[in-house]
């Protein structure tokens, strides 16, 4: 099995010639845009892929599988076969297509060398998105503990990763984000809230699609406590709250909001098909949370 590296970018494969389209996604630069859920999206790939699964194709090794999703370990990721790379970087732009190409056959025709690749990193934008999360957590503790907060949180990175976090593999990306807020509750310091210092309780595990509906809903009683918050004057005004059961809304709801971010901040997701919407689901709870 060859090693394939596009701009300096290693290419996984299984045993069964199969390649990792989220390394090919880093190699193309990242981009949101050419994202490989949106690609996988298209009636044109689904047909593509239809039409691949069909047996006697040529190229293809009989039972040989075309598309293939890996949930667990190292190789974490979706691997497809060459004619699904191929499609995917013609999607993406005719550059990289070419450069795809061209590599993959110099690589299989024996003309290039094989070369070892640089490991893998963060996307630039998901580097940003941990900086963005690591000054959330900081700036939720008083200024003189802050310091000690940002140094526990990137050493609590490297200690699991065994490297800092721009070079942790794109494909743990959620994982980064999730260690950095469960770091925060177990000092007790997020949302500036003082936890008790009981042993944690066993958390029920949830599947992937459960944690992001559970965290959207969070999201959006979080912006309807900020909405009637701001205009909770105005609702009493008009005689709209005369029961106070608006008021109780924003005010007595605080402790049950807490405890629901805590739990939420203890999950995480394990498929980079949810990754993303993760992220972006667990950085709309804080900082709407910071709102208060």
């Amino acid at each position: 099995m060859n090693a394939i590296a596009i701009s300096n970018v290693a290419i996984r494969q299984t045993e069964n010639n199969l390649y990792n389209l989220n390394d090919l996604h880093k190699a193309s630069g990242g981009e949101k845009r050419h994202e490989l859920t949106n690609w996988l999206k298209l009636q044109q790939t689904t047909e593509l892929i239809d039409e691949l699964s069909k047996p006697g194709i040529p190229g293809l090794e009989e039972n040989q599988q075309v598309i293939q999703v890996v949930k667990g370990g190292n190789k974490r990721g979706t691997y497809a076969c060459k004619e699904l790379v191929y499609a995917y970087a013609t999607w993406i732009s005719a550059k990289f297509f070419l450069q795809v190409i061209r590599t993959f056959d110099a690589v299989i025709s024996g003309s290039l060398t094989p070369r070892k690749a640089l490991l893998s990193g963060l996307t630039h934008e998901q580097q940003a998105e941990v900086k963005a999360l690591h000054n959330i957590l900081i700036q939720s503790v008083p200024f003189e503990k802050q310091k000690a907060l940002a140094i526990t949180l990137w050493s609590a990175v490297k200690s699991k990763f065994k490297v800092g976090y721009k070079d942790v593999p794109p494909e743990q990306f959620p994982e980064v984000l999730s260690l950095m807020a469960r770091v925060a509750v177990e000092k007790g310091v997020l949302y500036g809230e003082l936890l008790d210092k009981q042993p944690a309780p066993v958390l029920p595990v949830l599947d992937d699609e459960t944690v992001l509906a559970f965290g959207r809903l969070l999201v959006h009683a979080q912006d309807m406590r900020l909405f009637v918050n701001r205009y909770l004057p105005a609702f009493q005004n008009l005689g709209i709250d005369g029961r106070g059961s608006l008021w109780s809304f924003v005010h007595d709801t605080e402790p049950t909001f807490a405890a629901v971010r805590r739990f939420m901040a203890a999950q995480s997701v394990h498929s980079g098909f949810f990754a993303r919407d993760w992220a972006w689901v667990q950085s709309r709870i804080l900082s709407t949370a910071q709102a208060f």
